[in-house]
């Protein structure tokens, strides 16, 4: 958690001591749903980097009312380790992680690509985007509950 949090004051002050932070673990249980979709993630870990952090930080996604609230980035690392459902993505140009949050007026979707990579980093399981959706968007026929209920 320091080390995310490390990281999310380097991106605002535009200061970075650190380039990436681990947010958690992949569950085990996850790590074999994959396995039947032919899917194994690079790394166990759950990345974050800095240009990821600075990608959900933009006003563009707030403008249109689908960003995350400073609040919900300051707490991201749980967000994503006591998401209440998980999802996966079995569309075959996807094949990402949907980590849901119910904060009871919204839902907050964080994408996870187990098949990340990075520049520096190379390949590992990398958060993509977070954002936040309505239930209806959530219940598509390509999107499986690993996790959780919706």
């Amino acid at each position: 958690m320091s080390q995310y949090l490390e990281l999310l004051n380097g991106v605002k002050a535009k200061k970075l001591s650190c380039n990436y932070a681990v947010l958690c673990e992949l569950e085990q249980e996850i790590v074999t749903f994959l396995s039947t979709y032919n899917v194994t993630p690079f790394t166990k870990e759950i990345y974050i980097t800095h240009k990821g952090l600075s990608h959900l930080m933009r006003d563009s996604k707030k403008k249109r009312g689908a960003g995350i609230c400073q609040e919900d980035l300051e707490r991201l690392p749980q967000l994503v380790c006591h998401a209440d459902v998980v999802i996966f993505n079995s569309q075959s140009s996807k094949l990402n992680l949907l980590y849901i949050t119910n904060t009871h007026t919204r839902y907050i979707k964080i994408v996870i690509n187990p098949n990340g990579y990075d520049k520096k980093l190379g390949k590992l399981t990398l958060l993509q985007t977070a954002g936040t959706v309505q239930r209806e968007n959530l219940t598509d026929k390509k999107y499986k509950v690993i996790k959780g209920e919706l």
